[in-house]
């Protein structure tokens, strides 16, 4: 995901050169405020797709829970896309893969997926996700 500062940025002239453009605090607020909305977006969109239906079960055994809310299920997306320790992976058909280990779960965004924007699933195999045909973890 790729941010955009609005207007001037500070002090800076309209004309100077975007490479010594250094963003006031007001401009990485506003910032900060567009991709957590932008966060929450997704997260809701995401749970109200197939990937609830389809991966309900695996939470429910995941959490070690007798349910597993849609409210629950938005919950996780949103702390995988949000927490700083997610690694993140740029794949085939302009999808994103987020995968936060330390909960084993996977978000994948998908834009172009009618339903929901994409999946969110906690994967059997932790390490296949982020890990080439030999092996080898992908940075």
């Amino acid at each position: 995901m790729r941010l955009g500062f609005g207007g001037r940025g500070g002090d800076q002239a309209r004309n100077s050169d975007p490479r010594d453009f250094i963003p006031s605090e007001a401009d990485v607020e506003a910032a900060r405020l567009r991709l957590s909305d932008q966060e929450a977006r997704i997260s809701w969109t995401i749970s109200r797709g197939h990937g609830f239906r389809d991966h309900r079960q695996q939470f429910i055994r995941w959490s070690g829970q007798k349910s597993f809310s849609q409210e629950n299920y938005q919950n996780v997306i949103l702390r995988v896309l949000r927490d700083p320790g997610t690694r993140i992976k740029e794949c085939p058909g302009n999808r994103t893969m987020y995968y936060l280990k330390e909960i084993n779960v996977v978000v994948i965004v998908d834009p172009s997926n009618r339903d929901g924007m994409g999946t969110a699933f906690p994967p059997d195999d932790r390490d296949k996700y982020f890990k080439d045909e030999d092996g080898n973890e992908v940075k």
